[in-house]
């Protein structure tokens, strides 16, 4: 056989494999199904039966409101597509995540062979494929693994535009389009972009006039995005979840304040206020948080403590790797004017730029950052066995690989048991498990009863986005304002308290006044004593979820 036909076969079964471990049980493992999943699935159903979202929009250009959030387009149309091929379900919202997360190992591969060898590209796709973070992303309907493609895509086309010139319009165009999907890359891309500009200056001289056609085209397209991300829905996030946000402020000035006062007992006010401010202190706190996405801790060992887009205690890469990176880097730094470093290095300094400026970590916010870790590692591997060969440590050599591919099976193997089998029985209170049971029942019961009464206590008053989605109610129905009621809270989350017969408290609804026919979903605890509710669900580790009572059993 020859090392042609060798590196195909080797590359079919790694497509193979990627798409085995993205798409088989999709739609059940995580198990459950999150807000934000239940909100891309019934806006693109909405989308696709309407042409509107759930609030009315007709086909959203910038954003799409859903709870206050200012989502993204995108993925919200490629699930549209989705769905309009397997219908309204779990396996559809979270297919496009899947599918682009196995063209991205593809691209990988095509990248990596243009910027090293077929061996390193090879080594690079498969570690992409086996990754713990990316198997998890990839898996989750999370917009957030989307742009992986789109950032390689546009990387790929702005190198092989060195020699067909005009290629450079479709790299522009794939970078505009990574503006429309997570807000992360609203930093990343154009530093990123401008970064490539910069470092492959001599090439782009060569071809400026198409350069500078591209670059009117990137901002073009950019333009409607960038209005938006100066704009109150543009900026939600920030003000809700980020570094500056009032909660986060809050703790921040009262830190701040605190040491001011100490500090003025022993210094003049001056020192003091120039050492102690707020602004200092979040230049602090967002380097800190910059320099975290580097941590051993959270790379190697524990990870992040968000279930829900990282398996807890599991670290985003794999033990082994950890010294083949740090070869890797070595190599890429002595090298720092080769093609490798100019598009590997600043893609690596770059990626945590976004999600430092967040007051609490959410892994998907790092997600930009695959495969530039993946390809590192496979750059050091086979840089120490050039190493190797050059000595002539042939039994070195051999021993090394065998190894690596010892190790690489051993972790692997964990992590496949952890996220196949373990996770699944653990990860409902992070996915909201239950909720497809929970309204499954109530459509069949809610002829026999006036009104329903649901605790959300356990979600934030989400629980109508799995009635929508479950339920299948049509979207001209929840379009029409006299079927609900709905607000927006003091932190600019959207809050529906009614959907038609359905009502939706903050905890155990008050029962007085209500219908006598009425049934009251609560939560574990929720109510104390009285009769056995009538339904009750599991999560999939033994411990409630929900409870059903029948109101005239518990007044």
């Amino acid at each position: 056989m020859t090392a042609k036909l060798s590196s195909i076969y080797i590359f079919i079964f790694i497509i193979v494999l990627a798409a085995s471990l993205r798409l088989i049980n999709l739609g059940s493992i995580p198990n459950g199904f999150s807000d934000d999943e239940a909100a891309f699935g019934y806006n693109a159903y909405s989308i696709l039966k309407t042409g509107r979202d759930e609030w009315g929009k007709l086909l959203p250009l910038t954003n799409f409101q859903s709870f206050g959030d200012y989502k993204l387009p995108v993925y919200f149309y490629l699930t549209s597509v989705s769905i309009s091929f397997f219908g309204l379900s779990e396996f559809a919202v979270r297919f496009p995540t899947a599918f682009f997360g196995i063209l991205s190992i593809i691209l990988t591969y095509f990248l990596i062979k243009r910027l090293f060898d077929e061996k390193t590209a090879l080594l690079a796709s498969f570690l992409l494929t086996i990754s713990p973070f990316h198997i998890f992303v990839s898996r989750h309907a999370l917009e957030s693994a989307v742009p992986i493609f789109f950032n390689l895509a546009a990387v790929l086309f702005f190198l092989k535009s060195f020699k067909r010139k005009k290629l450079i319009y479709i790299s522009a165009i794939f970078f505009a389009i990574n503006l429309y999907i997570y807000r992360s890359t609203w930093i990343f891309v154009p530093v990123y972009f401008g970064a490539l500009l910069f470092l492959f200056k001599e090439e782009i001289s060569k071809n400026l006039r198409n350069t500078i056609y591209a670059l009117l085209i990137f901002a073009a397209l950019a333009t409607p995005i960038a209005i938006t991300a100066v704009s109150p829905s543009g900026t939600s996030r920030v003000r809700q979840i980020g570094i500056t946000s009032q909660f986060n402020m809050i703790g921040l000035v009262n830190d701040v304040n605190s040491n001011k006062q100490i500090c003025i007992q022993k210094l003049p006010i001056l020192v003091c206020q120039i050492t102690y401010n707020k602004y200092s202190a979040l230049l602090k706190k967002y380097v800190s948080n910059y320099i975290s996405h580097y941590s051993p801790q959270l790379l190697f060992i524990s990870g992040s403590p968000d279930g829900e887009q990282m398996l807890k205690g599991r670290g985003f890469l794999y033990f082994f790797e950890l010294p083949f990176i740090v070869i890797g880097i070595i190599y890429l730094g002595k090298n720092r004017k080769s093609f490798q470093s100019k598009i590997i290095l600043p893609w690596l300094l770059i990626y945590p730029l976004a999600s430092a400026s967040t007051g609490f970590e959410t892994p998907g916010r790092q997600a930009i950052m695959m495969p530039v870790w993946e390809i590192i590692t496979a750059a050091g591997f086979f840089s120490l066995v050039f190493y190797l060969e050059q000595r002539k440590n042939l039994i070195f050599k051999k021993i090394l690989i065998v190894f690596f591919a010892l190790i690489v099976a051993f972790e692997f193997g964990g992590f496949f048991v952890d996220y196949f089998y373990i996770y699944p029985k653990i990860s409902g209170p992070y996915f909201r498990y239950g909720y497809r049971e929970l309204f499954s029942y109530l459509k069949n019961q809610q002829n026999d009863y006036d009104r329903i009464l649901i605790s959300n206590k356990l979600d934030a008053s989400h629980q109508y986005i799995f009635l929508l989605f479950y339920s299948k109610i049509s979207p001209k129905d929840y379009q029409n304002p006299s079927y609900f009621d709905r607000h927006i809270n003091d932190h600019g989350w959207v809050e529906v308290t009614r959907m038609g017969k359905y009502y939706f408290y903050a905890s155990k609804p008050g029962l007085n006044g209500q219908p006598q026919k009425t049934l009251v979903v609560v939560g574990k605890g929720e109510v104390q004593s009285g009769p056995k509710p009538i339904y009750t669900i599991d999560f999939p580790d033994g411990h409630k979820a929900f409870e059903v009572y029948q109101l005239e059993k518990i007044i």
